[in-house]
């Protein structure tokens, strides 16, 4: 068991300043202990709304499409000048 963090090592972690094994037995602690977590909560108010909040899920990923536009060859992209002369169109006409 660690000992009570400090103030300095409680922001570190918020930060995201440990290095991983440190960062995992902090957690360890402050999952069994009230008193460090509410000063870690008062270092940074927010750290409680993450830890309750869900992890971001990402979608599924179609490999066989991505590694299809990976190979596709690149569309030719329009000079800008074409877009800047459309809308300076576009503007004329409806000046007119």
């Amino acid at each position: 068991m660690i000992p009570h963090p400090d103030d300095r090592l409680l922001a570190r972690f918020v930060d995201g300043d440990l290095p991983d094994e440190a960062a995992a037995d902090l957690a360890v602690h402050l999952d069994g202990c009230p008193r460090c977590a509410a000063r870690m909560n008062q270092i940074d108010p927010l750290v409680p709304l993450f830890a309750r909040a869900p992890d971001p899920v990402a979608p599924p990923i179609d490999v066989a499409d991505l590694l299809a536009r990976a190979a596709a060859p690149a569309r030719p992209r329009r000079p800008a000048w074409v877009a800047a002369g459309a809308i300076a169109s576009a503007a004329a006409a409806l000046l007119l």
